[in-house]
């Protein structure tokens, strides 16, 4: 716990409420109402604190969007946006997926 204190007490705060071991969690960053792109050139750029490092792993999944999805984005001009619940973002965002034991 020395290393995730030294980090972000936060971090250990949410650790100690929240027991980590044997959950999983998925994260991914998108702007829900229209397409940004935001990316990790390669899975090692994204990296955990070092007081998750042992507990946790981290893999990173780059989206294959179908042919259908990218057309239609393909189409949109600036002043188009999809509709709000379709989320187009998160067809093409990179996910995030930690598995700790």
């Amino acid at each position: 716990m020395t290393d995730c204190r030294r980090y972000s007490p936060l971090l250990c705060r949410w650790r100690r409420r929240n027991p980590i071991a044997g959950q999983t969690f998925t994260f991914s960053t998108f702007d829900p109402t229209y397409y940004v792109d935001m990316f990790y050139d390669k899975d090692s750029d994204f990296s955990l604190p070092a007081g998750l490092r042992a507990a946790c792993k981290a893999t990173v999944m780059t989206p294959k969007p179908n042919d259908k999805m990218l057309s239609y984005a393909q189409s949109l001009d600036k002043a188009d946006a999809p509709p709000e619940d379709m989320a187009l973002g998160s067809y093409f965002t990179q996910k995030v997926t930690l598995t700790c034991q």
